[in-house]
């Protein structure tokens, strides 16, 4: 009960004072995923429409809410208004607290937790958002776009190039970031994309690279021989967009997990368009994800999840 209290006060009064970043949108009232992909659809579509290439950066951090140091986190809760006894509280909130682990009817030894939010806990999502919530703040370019502990950097450029050299530049900041405050990415499952119209020409078929450099190498002064990881660039995926042009047929051969419809079916007629949906979306991509934009209520009762964006249905 007093934790449930504690949380709806801060909640009520971070919403009110409109602490938590524009970029977050997981656990927060009125924001949702639906949101985000429309967001970033938007972004992207606008970046294509102008010719230019996007580079994109999904940043995994490993065990994110269970690294979180208390010292960080007592600091960045001060820094956003949670002082004086309410501070204290968090502090004895979090203090001599134990876990344990529980197989069928058998639990392990109580051991302290020294770093992390507490596992299920209501105030475990409100403190991560405040612990990453000056993340956005040290980009110098770029879009960051965020869901919890899932992040997104997002650039562009009509020079390839100069697309790449702004993504290491923004990534290179956020790596700082994270070393400083205690999370740790992992570089195997960070994933980097290469969104582009197909005829947009790259020169001599240049290959953009990224690397996720370590800690060593962001603050040596000597400027050692780097051999951090490079970054995978994602060649199996699907985008489809309205401007984008890349027709539904082709959508159904390629092998994605994910696929984003910006509207579709808004260029047929009803007859069509209720036929394309029926067979392609329903029919043949019915093994994968499917998120679709569309203000056509007609589809709404076939779909599994339906979610309302700025007033409108989509």
């Amino acid at each position: 009960m007093v934790e449930r209290y504690f949380g709806d006060e801060l909640n009520k009064y971070l919403r009110n004072q409109h602490i938590i970043n524009n970029t977050q949108f997981g656990f927060q009232r009125g924001r949702s995923t639906s949101q985000l992909l429309c967001q970033f659809t938007n972004e992207v579509n606008d970046h294509l429409h102008n010719r230019q290439h996007v580079l994109a950066v999904f940043i995994d951090f490993s065990k994110a809410f269970d690294t979180l140091q208390y010292n960080t986190l007592y600091k960045k809760l001060s820094q956003n208004g949670v002082q004086g006894p309410l501070l204290d509280w968090f502090k004895d909130y979090h203090k001599n607290r134990k876990t344990t682990v529980k197989i069928s009817d058998t639990y392990s030894n109580h051991i302290f937790t020294h770093q992390g939010t507490a596992q299920g806990s209501i105030l475990g999502p409100t403190e991560y958002l405040l612990y990453v919530n000056d993340m956005s703040n040290v980009l110098e370019e770029g879009s960051v776009y965020q869901f919890a502990d899932d992040t997104c950097l997002l650039v562009s450029n009509t020079c390839l190039r100069k697309a790449e050299c702004a993504l290491q530049r923004s990534f290179d900041q956020l790596c700082r970031w994270a070393h400083d405050v205690g999370l740790t990415i992992n570089a195997q499952k960070t994933k980097a994309m290469h969104i582009h119209y197909a005829h947009l020409r790259t020169g001599s078929d240049y290959e953009p690279t990224i690397t996720a450099h370590l800690h060593d190498c962001l603050h040596s002064n000597n400027n050692p021989v780097c051999n951090c990881p490079k970054l995978e660039f994602v060649k199996n995926h699907m985008y489809i967009g309205q401007r984008a042009r890349i027709s539904l047929a082709r959508a159904v051969y390629k092998r994605a997990d994910i696929y984003l419809l910006d509207d579709p079916l808004s260029a047929v007629d009803a007859h069509v368009g209720r036929h394309l949906f029926e067979a392609c979306l329903v029919g043949y991509l019915r093994r994968h994800t499917r998120v679709l934009v569309t203000h056509q209520l007609q589809f709404l009762k076939d779909v599994d999840q339906v979610r309302v964006v700025g007033g409108r249905l989509a």
